[in-house]
């Protein structure tokens, strides 16, 4: 049977299905879950998670403009460097199995924040360097 699945391929109604409850109910109760068992008041109580928020943001977008020695635009190399999954489940992860000093579950996010309003404010950019590809000489 599952053979025979494989090279079928898995039913499109089906993939629709799984896809809508994972990403329309789970992911929402899982976001809304760790935000309410994040405590911000442990970040201002500790500024060196501040100072660790911004390292990890920093260090996620200088990794990811290291892609601009392979000829990629700058732009579109640091907007890789978005991530919002990853730190969520790492906090959330961490903080279940208590190996997180008070703070640090907060300072990942604030990371992710970094690495997200930086695309935010890179994306005229990118839509240019985009818009430039497609249609050259404009």
């Amino acid at each position: 049977m599952g053979l025979a699945m494989s090279a079928a391929g898995e039913p499109r109604r089906l993939a629709n299905q799984t896809f809508a409850l994972t990403e329309g109910f789970f992911a929402p109760i899982f976001f809304v879950w760790l935000g309410s068992s994040l405590d911000l008041r442990e970040v201002v109580a500790n500024p060196s998670a501040v100072l660790l928020g911004l390292a990890l943001g920093g260090a996620a977008a200088l990794a990811h403009g290291l892609l601009a020695l392979t000829r990629q635009p700058l732009p579109i190399a640091l907007t890789t460097a978005a991530q919002l999954g990853v730190p969520v489940g790492a906090a959330a992860l961490g903080k279940t199995l208590g190996v997180l000093a008070p703070g640090e579950a907060t300072a990942m996010l604030l990371g992710a924040l970094i690495t997200i309003t930086l695309v935010t404010v890179l994306s005229g950019r990118v839509a240019a360097l985009v818009s430039e590809s497609v249609a050259p000489g404009r």
